[in-house]
């Protein structure tokens, strides 16, 4: 028996200085950065999904390999993971995800650098 594993590269931009945990601003401009980042990363998702063919969401367990490509080497990890947590909700949103728990998604983090800030994500399903 042969059984076929989908796999699904995505390239969406860099959170927005708002969104990351250090930085303070007022919760209304926060909610603003929140919902445009997450549209705009919703909408990219959707997109991929109608270029692969994609009508459902992948089987869970979902493995995803998200690489921050940065300029600036010095960020933290736990940072970046926090900041793109609006890009999460956004794949699971646009319907690539069931759900973004410890149960269906395992996340893998790491950080590159690269002449222009964005971030890759690799979601894999699980060999099940």
């Amino acid at each position: 028996m042969i059984t076929t594993y989908t796999v699904v590269e995505l390239t969406l931009p860099f959170p927005p200085e708002e969104l990351q945990p250090n930085t303070r601003v007022d919760r209304r401009v926060k909610a603003r950065a929140v919902r445009a980042y997450k549209h705009a990363c919703w909408l990219m998702v959707r997109s991929a999904m109608v270029r692969l063919g994609l009508s459902g969401p992948l089987r869970t367990p979902v493995r995803a390999e998200v690489v921050f490509v940065v300029r600036n080497r010095r960020r933290d990890v736990d940072n970046c993971l926090a900041a793109f947590k609006s890009g999460l909700d956004a794949i699971v949103a646009a319907g690539l995800l069931t759900g973004d728990n410890s149960k269906q998604l395992v996340v893998v983090p790491s950080i590159v650098s690269g002449t222009k800030q964005e971030v890759r994500v690799t979601l894999a399903e699980a060999a099940g």
